[in-house]
């Protein structure tokens, strides 16, 4: 856990996995499966069904993201170095709020 915020040019050899290794495209083929499934399970259902939908993805999105900041504050990160993945954040307060007002 002590290397998970460190970034990839500062990741000492033999951890992790290869980019286009078998784990990596096993990740990447389970990720499109739950995408896939979430879409068809999204479009199949009513209209209150797909607003708790995005809400409930929303509320996710959220509290992972709370975890990482309080994850971040109590190690060793300078959180400044990881400011465009906290922008990417952003996308989850987006989807809650877009869900309130449809």
């Amino acid at each position: 856990m002590k290397q998970f915020w460190t970034h990839k040019d500062n990741i000492p050899e033999g951890l992790g996995y290869g980019q286009f290794s078998f784990l990596h495209f096993a990740w990447l083929i389970l990720t499109a499966a739950l995408i896939t499934g979430f879409v068809l399970v999204y479009g199949r259902a009513d209209a209150a069904a797909r607003i708790t939908l995005l809400r409930s993805v929303g509320i996710i999105l959220i509290a992972i993201d709370i975890l990482k900041m309080i994850i971040i504050s109590r190690s060793d990160v300078v959180f400044s170095d990881y400011l465009p993945l906290e922008l990417c954040s952003f996308a989850a307060y987006f989807i809650v709020a877009d869900s309130f007002w449809v």
